[in-house]
Parts: structure tokens; C-alpha cells; sequence
């Protein structure tokens, strides 16, 4: 952080009323595998909204809901139940980790409402993420590949996917401003 004088870093936990940041202060959030864990996740968007100064952005990604396979306990299905049934039918056929079945994921059409609420621009970046990955991994064909896939099969793809990974930015000029 010395190279970066004007760089600082807050951490903090999100206790479900609010961010420990003050309102327009943060250029950038990053919220990355949370809101599923969280109680009252339209609120912590809310919040994100609130610290973002306007232009900032938010890194937010987390598991969608509509995907079978509940990404934190591996088992099929069980994120479509309610919290007692899904842990029970765990147990019953022998998992150890129904105690582990903490998330809440929601689908496409909740993210996308609240996003609107607050008036985010948002930007999908699946293709972008996976063509980094596999150029990370020294597969540089494929990254490319990736690279020249049509925008349209990833915009088909969004609403199914395994899980979502958005740079959403507040606007600069404030509602009813413009």
C-alpha cells in the first residue's frame, strides 16, 4: 500500500443494517461470494449502493439459485427446500455436512431487479473471467477461443449459469438530475 498513498483498504463485515463505511465514499466494492450468506441480501445491495460514490463499481459475484447443484455442500437440489427439510433429507441419506448448508443463493430476475432499484449499470463478465482463467493457466488457445465466443450465447447463458459474476457501476448523475 506505500506505493499507492492514496490507496485504502477497509474490510468489514456486513451485520445486515449497515456497511461499516460511510455513504458515497468507496470507489470500489467488492462482494464476492457473500450475498448468498447473508440473511437480507436486498439490503446489502442497498448498501453497496449507498457507499459507491457515483461512477464507483462493485465486483459482485455469488451461485445462482436456478443452478441444481447447491455449489457450497455439492448435493443436487437440496437449495430449492426450505432450510429444516433440506438439512433433514441430508442427513437421512448419510451426508455429514447438512450443518453446512448455510447459503441462499436467489436466481437471475431477483439480482437484476435489485440492481435496478438502485440503478446499476450491469455488466456480465463470464466470458472475460474464463478466458482469464485459462490464459492464467497457460492455455492461451483457449482463452482466445473463449475471447471470440458471440456475446449473444453468453447473453443466453446468464440466466442459467452456475453462478454470476457482474462489475456493476453506480450512475454518475443522481436520479432526477439529468
Amino acid at each position: 500500500m506505500a506505493a499507492h498513498p492514496g490507496l485504502r483498504l477497509v474490510q468489514g463485515a456486513f451485520d445486515g443494517e449497515a456497511l461499516p463505511v460511510p455513504a458515497e465514499s468507496a470507489d470500489v466494492v467488492v462482494c464476492n461470494q457473500v450475498y448468498e450468506h447473508d440473511a437480507d441480501p436486498a439490503r446489502l445491495v442497498a448498501n453497496i449502493a449507498r457507499v459507491l460514490r457515483p461512477g464507483g463499481r462493485c465486483y459482485f459475484a455469488g451461485p445462482n439459485l436456478l443452478w441444481p447443484v447447491e455449489p457450497h455442500v455439492f448435493w443436487p437440489f437440496v437449495h430449492w427446500l426450505p432450510r429444516r427439510a433440506a438439512q433433514a433429507c441430508m442427513r437421512a441419506l448419510g451426508s455429514s455436512r447438512a450443518g453446512e448448508l448455510d447459503a441462499w443463493s436467489r436466481d437471475w430476475l431477483t439480482l437484476r431487479r435489485w440492481f435496478r432499484e438502485h440503478r446499476f449499470e450491469r455488466r456480465w463478465v463470464l466470458r472475460e473471467r474464463l478466458a482469464a482463467e485459462f490464459d492464467v493457466r497457460g492455455r492461451p488457445r483457449m482463452a482466445a477461443g473463449i475471447a471470440r465466443l458471440p456475446s449473444w450465447l453468453f447473453a443466453l447463458l446468464e440466466p442459467i449459469s452456475p453462478g454470476f459474476i457482474y462489475v456493476l457501476r453506480k450512475p454518475l448523475v443522481p436520479e432526477g438530475h439529468g
